[in-house]
């Protein structure tokens, strides 16, 4: 599997101020983590291939392909930075939304779902709602549900904005060794000022800078 990226332009007042110029890249299976100062554009990036909604005043321009073609809808899912849950559902319900026939497919129930909140830690939670009004789960155990309901719809391509940013060293080790796992047969790229993270992801760091990228190992 192979994610491209064909000369990205990212910027504003219709593309005079640039973030990204003809900036290509390219993809393999595994874990990646865009690296570099607040402010350079890595969340900008991400919800260019995600291709979310620009910001007001954003301009893009270029090609996305996932094996040569313009990914389908579901192939690539990102995760923000505010991560978004159902609080009226339960742990259990928000983890399995995407085997809901009218919105997603009619998967059947494989076990994934219980490995993937016995994995993350939040098995034991599974029937407590989920949202700040219920009380019933940590802003920690929130962001893992967030994470199992994305892994849930088996992206080709996962993109995750500071997925870590609210759990301890524990967890984020937990979660490192969930994605390591994931992408062997997948792509994951991040956001992450966690290090820890990174190593547990095997993640290889790409600077993202005005003037170059380079790969680090």
């Amino acid at each position: 599997m192979k994610l491209e990226l064909k000369k990205i332009c990212i910027g504003y007042d219709g593309l005079t101020k640039r973030l990204y110029e003809n900036f290509d890249w390219t993809f393999g299976y595994g874990c990646f983590a865009l690296m570099g100062e607040s402010g350079c554009g890595k969340s900008t990036l991400m919800r260019a291939i995600a291709n979310v909604d620009c910001t007001k005043g954003e301009h893009r321009k270029g090609e996305v392909l996932l094996d040569g073609k313009k990914p389908k809808p579901g192939e690539i899912v990102m995760m923000f930075q505010k991560y978004p849950v159902f609080a009226h559902l339960s742990v259990e319900q928000n983890v399995r939304f995407c085997e809901r026939k009218s919105f997603w497919r009619d998967t059947p129930d494989d076990g994934r779902a219980e490995k993937l909140m016995k994995d993350l830690g939040i098995w034991e939670q599974r029937t407590k709602c989920v949202g700040e009004w219920a009380n019933e789960v940590s802003g920690g155990q929130e962001q893992r549900v967030s994470l199992a309901t994305a892994l849930m719809f088996e992206p080709k391509v996962l993109l995750l904005d500071e997925p870590t940013a609210a759990l301890n060293k524990e967890y984020v080790e937990v979660v490192g060794k969930v994605l390591r796992e994931y992408g062997r047969n997948h792509i994951i790229i991040c956001v992450t000022h966690s290090e820890l993270l990174l190593r547990c992801m095997g993640a290889q760091k790409i600077d993202v800078g005005d003037e170059a990228v380079r790969l680090r190992g």
